[in-house]
């Protein structure tokens, strides 16, 4: 399956690159990972644990990605208050009349106010986009478990999902348009495409439901 073959939790849908360090960190993370259950032939046939290493892993590794992207934004946030943030001090130091001194003051504040603005952990759309990657991982999961034979209403669960999100923005702002068109691709398929939809999740890789490749036991 297409989705499980790309298990670093971000291909299936498109993301956009804010702080590529942090996506690099994200992937170094794997790369240097010993081999996991979810790795083609690895569990033996036994789909379940694959799967459920699987989730683990992707759950995991959006957490990672997340938090490292905060840190790189604390990292430029540092470092640009080493730079502009101290020129304009030192040009309040210099003012020699009181209409500058108040200028840079208020450019100080402004600066300030748009740095702590920056690192937040979680602005209205960084958090949407986090929940609709983390449904989009949940309801292929579960539709992982049906394609197994564990039957559950993932289709009804995602549904209601996705009825819940609201996209915050601008439809002048590219990041709100882009999650906006990933946002209305994926309800569409839900509402008017549900059994393609259905056709392309539940499925599992052969790597995971067999126990070795074809052919590989021949002499």
């Amino acid at each position: 399956m297409e989705f499980f073959e790309q298990v670093t939790g971000r291909s299936y849908v498109e993301e956009k690159a804010k702080d590529n360090d942090a996506e690099v960190l994200a992937l170094h993370e794997i790369v240097s990972s010993p081999v996991a259950a979810w790795e083609p032939y690895v569990t033996n046939g036994d789909w379940r644990r694959a799967l459920d290493a699987w989730y683990a892993a992707a759950i995991e590794l959006r957490d990672y990605y997340e938090d490292a992207q905060l840190r790189h934004r604390k990292a430029i946030a540092d470092r640009l208050r080493r730079t502009q943030l101290e020129e304009l001090r030192s040009k309040l130091k210099a003012a020699t009349d009181e209409f500058w001194a108040e200028h840079y003051a208020k450019q100080i504040n402004k600066a300030e106010a748009c740095l702590l603005k920056y690192v937040e952990p979680h602005s209205p759309s960084d958090e949407l986009y986090s929940r609709i990657l983390r449904d989009e991982l949940a309801a292929s999961y579960h539709a992982g478990l049906t394609a197994g034979g564990e039957t559950n209403d993932w289709l009804g669960w995602y549904r209601t999902r996705a009825a819940r999100w609201d996209i915050p923005g601008s439809p002048e702002n590219s990041w709100y348009a882009r999650i906006k068109e990933q946002v209305d691709t994926r309800i569409r398929q839900l509402i008017v495409e549900p059994q393609r939809l259905i056709d392309a999740m539940e499925q599992l890789p052969t790597y995971w439901t067999e126990k070795q490749p074809p052919g590989s036991a021949r002499g």
